[in-house]
């Protein structure tokens, strides 16, 4: 695996710096084209989405109160928390302490066009379930570039139906895509990505490479590098116990209508500071709410009708207690859903325990 950031590609004087693919990336691939292998470009995505970063360090802006990534959505309001909802007035980067921030769009879109330039008379090959052709199974063993998205790889198939091919080169695209994602796992999941795209190629004995294309955490480059998580994994305990996230803690995401969960959150005690946690187990949660949020929630995607803001009022909130209250907190939601069911209460009204994102819903 080799990590071509602007620092490795300064040491290899490569005059393509800031190149979306540089020309030390271009050699690789066009030594396996030559060599009669297939090469394997993994895109992080197929659409364009919004983020906030630091105008002086490029880092993503969190929020101050619980670091959950700034809402920005809107351009006409100010920057919010997506996960307590707390406003970004007076914000300033916890990493450099600068105050200005700025909107940039995350995409990959145009890859096929850009490569079409630079390797002319190659079969370009797209797999995604967002392109017309949809996700392409597999492929003949044969000079051929592949773009595709994670989870869409084509297999490489020989004459042999016994055994796989494999790609000259596997190339990971945009890896600057990973300093602005918003998911609480972001970071295990794009290293799985990574790890799952690196297996389809060939060994280095077989003369097969890993090419990391551009900036990201040091700590995912060494983890793909070394083909070893468990410093991520150290790091990402050491982070979400610091900030009070799960799996140190018991999360539980509420949504549904305004009335609804306002009122749901009050009866199960999610208002009060403690939500009964009189232990001395809680040093972490002395000087917090258990509460995170109340957040307006978008419009879902697949939502084919337009809503008046003063009218579309679903909202949601985080509720976090202690790991030795995980089921307290979980009967006092279901007799509260099942309440709210029973009396026929209006408006909708969901929670899920430990979501895998707090952004999902």
């Amino acid at each position: 695996v080799r990590w071509l950031n602007r620092e490795a590609l300064l040491k290899l004087a490569d005059p393509s710096i800031g190149a979306r693919i540089p020309h030390s990336a271009v050699r690789a691939i066009n030594d396996a084209l030559s060599d009669g292998k297939p090469v394997l470009l993994s895109i992080a995505q197929d659409g364009v989405t919004q983020s906030a970063i630091c105008s002086s360090c490029k880092r993503q802006a969190r929020c101050r109160r619980c670091t959950g990534p700034l809402d920005v959505a809107n351009s006409q309001q100010t920057a919010r928390c997506s996960w307590c909802g707390a406003s970004a007035i007076n914000w300033s980067c916890s990493n450099c302490g600068s105050s200005n921030m700025r909107v940039i769009q995350v995409g990959a879109a145009g890859v096929a066009e850009e490569l079409s330039k630079l390797f002319r008379n190659v079969p370009i090959i797209i797999s995604s379930q967002h392109q017309p052709n949809g996700i392409i199974q597999c492929i003949d063993e044969k000079p051929v570039i592949v773009v595709a998205t994670p989870g869409c790889e084509p297999r490489v198939q020989t004459q042999d139906a016994n055994c796989n091919g494999e790609y000259g080169v596997v190339a990971i695209l945009d890896t600057w895509v990973s300093l602005y994602a918003s998911g609480l796992d972001a970071r295990i999941d794009t290293l799985n990505s990574w790890m799952k795209a690196s297996a389809l190629c060939a060994p280095r004995a077989r003369g097969g490479s890993v090419l990391l294309i551009g900036e990201t955490y040091p700590v995912l480059a060494r983890a793909l590098t070394l083909w070893d998580t468990t410093q991520l994994s150290c790091n990402e305990l050491s982070e979400r116990a610091q900030a009070i996230l799960p799996p140190c803690v018991t999360a539980a995401c509420v949504w549904g209508a305004r009335d609804a969960v306002m009122h749901a959150l009050e009866n199960i005690g999610a208002m009060q500071e403690n939500l009964g946690c009189e232990s001395s187990q809680d040093a972490d949660f002395s000087a917090i709410s258990p509460l995170l949020g109340i957040v307006p929630m978008h419009p879902p995607v697949t939502d084919r009708y337009q809503h008046f803001d003063d009218i579309y009022d679903r909202v949601k909130a985080v509720v976090r207690v202690p790991l030795y209250l995980r089921q307290e907190l979980v009967n006092r939601l279901h007799k509260e859903v099942a309440r709210h069911v029973a009396t026929r209460a209006a408006g909708e009204l969901r929670f899920c325990v430990d979501p895998k994102d707090l952004l999902a819903y």
